[in-house]
């Protein structure tokens, strides 16, 4: 069985640290997993549905037994041990150079294009 007051503070401590590394607000611990969305890998935001349903099996407490626990300290070690790898600038710069190569080779894919219809309208 979970107990109800470690796995709360667990939990805060898990919103505060999605507050501070992704910048994603809520006031409980579902609304800042949902507003993450896509910014977390799709192992962790399995592990924050398994988090969600716990936290709402502990708020009643012939529910709370059916609660894994082993189940949810991996939930909460995948998702802290992501967050706490995961830097701001970093994913910045990546997505930032995925950009760039996207515009690259969009203008050598029309330089191609540009260069077969002169070749074609004009051959030499």
């Amino acid at each position: 069985m979970i107990d109800t007051a470690k796995f709360h503070q667990r939990a805060e401590s898990l919103g505060e640290l999605l507050q501070k590394r992704l910048g994603v607000r809520g006031k409980t611990l579902k609304a800042r997993l949902s507003r993450a969305g896509r910014l977390l890998p799709k192992a962790q935001r399995r592990a924050g549905e398994t988090l969600v349903r716990t936290e709402r099996l502990m708020g009643h407490p012939k529910l709370a037994r059916l609660a894994d626990p082993v189940e949810t300290e991996q939930a909460f070690d995948s998702i802290t041990g992501h967050l706490k790898r995961f830097d701001r600038a970093e994913a910045r710069r990546n997505a930032i150079m995925t950009w760039l190569a996207v515009v690259v080779f969009n203008l050598l894919l029309l330089g191609g294009l540009v260069v077969a219809l002169v070749r074609w309208q004009a051959p030499l």
